[in-house]
């Protein structure tokens, strides 16, 4: 497959564990995937993410967004589909000590933790908030399906014009902060 259409599929599949991507991928490529492939190819994503966030900064909006939620005694709980260990050296690089301690939950993608269900149950559980009470706060079609299918609303926040035409939308979680 050209690199185009794997970064393409790997997009169209946000939102799903990194080895369902790699699998779906794989298949469409008409090749197997074992366990030790997916390993390998996950590192090596895993190194280049890594070396790219190292130079990343957060958006201008997030921590601003984050401080103005604690601020309104919210709790907050960070939910991805990336893999913990990716996304633990992401916040403990980028978000300050003192907002990652306010975090209750930090939830990556675990061999027996995905996002979608059993995120949002954990969360529920670790909070005590049912479905009602929290508020997804996301940026592709599976956060808003996902979070649907389990009762809970969500805002979507498309910086670059990626979703679907129509779909409802904040463009900046600054937006997010002046509607709590």
């Amino acid at each position: 497959m050209a690199l185009q259409d794997v970064a393409q599929l790997y997009r169209r599949y946000s939102g799903e564990p990194r080895r369902v991507i790699f699998q779906k991928i794989a298949h469409g490529a008409g090749l197997e995937v074992s366990h030790a492939d997916f390993d390998a190819m996950s590192e090596a994503l895993f190194e280049r993410n890594r070396a790219a966030l190292d130079g990343a900064a957060l958006f201008d909006d997030a921590l601003p967004c984050l401080e103005a939620l604690l601020k309104r005694d919210r709790v907050i709980c960070l939910s991805s589909s990336v893999p913990q260990a990716e996304l633990s050296y992401f916040v403990e690089r980028k978000v300050p000590a003192g907002l990652r301690a306010r975090f209750v939950e930090v939830l990556g993608s675990q061999p027996d933790l995905a996002k979608g269900r059993g995120h949002l149950a954990r969360i529920g559980a670790a909070t005590g908030a049912a479905a009602q009470g929290m508020l997804v706060v996301g940026d592709d079609v599976a956060d808003r399906e996902l979070s649907a299918e389990a009762g809970i609303d969500s805002i979507l926040v498309d910086r670059e014009g990626h979703l679907p035409a129509g779909m409802p939308h904040i463009s900046s979680l600054n937006e997010l902060s002046g509607r709590l």
